[in-house]
């Protein structure tokens, strides 16, 4: 094709539409280009959207199943709780009534000593929450092996698990058994936290 066969009228007649034609081809790069980062941006939010929803998933997900950890477990927590193992330690609550037992019967010849509450080592704190541990030394006459039954058995029934670490049995001075025993008093609390000067 020879451009200058066309004359400068040939030109004229066709001015208007080429102008239209570059016209609507700049518009059709215009929206081509708006398009391009429209659908850019589009995924970039999908991509962003995605994330979000997994995250909400996990977040249930967790939800959940602490939830049914909570379900499972609430029957042994709600025991711990009705025995005053969970709380504050009960110290008070075992001297008085340790206390009343040695009134009640002068024959055990009742003798008592605790031991500062410390943190149990063994067990690390889980959730906040502390494993503390009260010693106790405990001596009494028995006149058998019946009586130190049945003081095992009254310890149990005391707020608080009175775990026993030892215990050693002798013949007494007097008729019967001197018993000489080992508690550690457990008491689960939130984790004391220590105060900075």
């Amino acid at each position: 094709m020879n451009w200058t066969s066309y004359s400068r009228q040939d030109w004229l007649l066709i001015r208007s539409a080429l102008v239209g034609l570059s016209g609507a081809m700049l518009v059709a790069g215009v929206l081509l280009l708006g398009t391009q980062i429209y659908l850019y941006f589009s995924q970039q939010e999908q991509v962003r959207t995605q994330q979000e929803l997994q995250l909400a998933r996990a977040n249930a997900d967790a939800a959940q199943r602490a939830w049914d950890s909570v379900r499972l477990h609430q029957a042994e927590f709600n025991l711990l709780q009705q025995r005053h193992i969970v709380g504050a330690e009960r110290r008070l609550d075992w001297i008085e009534a340790l206390s009343v037992l040695a009134q009640s019967r002068p024959e055990l010849q009742l003798e008592y000593q605790f031991s500062p509450q410390q943190v149990l080592e063994q067990s690390p704190p889980i959730n906040q929450f502390q494993v503390y541990a009260s010693s106790m030394k405990l001596g009494l006459l028995a006149k058998n092996e019946t009586v130190f039954s049945e003081m095992t058995q009254w310890l149990s029934q005391q707020p608080g698990f009175a775990a026993p670490a030892a215990c050693q049995m002798q013949r007494a001075e007097q008729p019967g058994i001197a018993v000489s025993c080992d508690y550690v008093w457990l008491t689960i609390a939130p984790v004391k936290v220590e105060a900075t000067p």
